[in-house]
């Protein structure tokens, strides 16, 4: 048996009573949200349930997969269910409890960590920067005609 603290709707997720007493009991600092972790931890017993789970099928390939066996051994009652797609999801609105992925956008609410470097690598004909100051610098691709990084979400430039 496990908790739930959140109750996920496909607009909101509001603290279910669990969740309730949890943050009512973090309110005092650090020791008090170690307290409330480990008595949240000896009432649901150990993780369980479905994992919804996006990401690039590259990075699943080269990172995910490889730990799965070494994860779902040490966490038998966790059913994964991973998505690789290339594209920004909503968390909410589609039922997914995390993500992966660079420039996302963030709604309020959510929560989000570095978990390693992105390297964009850009390329470019020999014929496109025949006339053109080849770039030397990230910065220098401001300079050239028509080069731009698109949210593949929202279709807006990103800065």
């Amino acid at each position: 048996m496990h908790a739930s603290m959140l109750q996920r709707s496909t607009r909101s997720l509001p603290l279910t009573e669990d969740g309730e007493r949890f943050l009512a009991s973090v309110t005092d600092g650090v020791e008090a949200i170690q307290s409330a972790i480990a008595d949240v931890t000896r009432q649901s017993g150990k993780p369980a349930g479905v994992l919804k789970l996006s990401m690039t099928l590259t990075f699943g390939l080269d990172y995910v997969l490889p730990l799965l066996p070494a994860f779902m051994q040490r966490y038998p009652a966790v059913v994964p269910d991973l998505s690789f797609e290339n594209r920004q999801v909503d968390l909410i609105g589609e039922g997914f409890d995390a993500a992966i992925g660079g420039g996302m956008e963030l709604t309020q609410g959510v929560v989000a960590r570095q978990l390693a470097p992105l390297h964009v690598i850009a390329v470019a004909s020999p014929g496109y920067l025949h006339e053109r100051q080849p770039p030397q610098r990230p910065d220098d691709l401001a300079a050239l005609d028509n080069i731009a990084m698109r949210s593949a979400h929202s279709g807006r430039v990103r800065v």
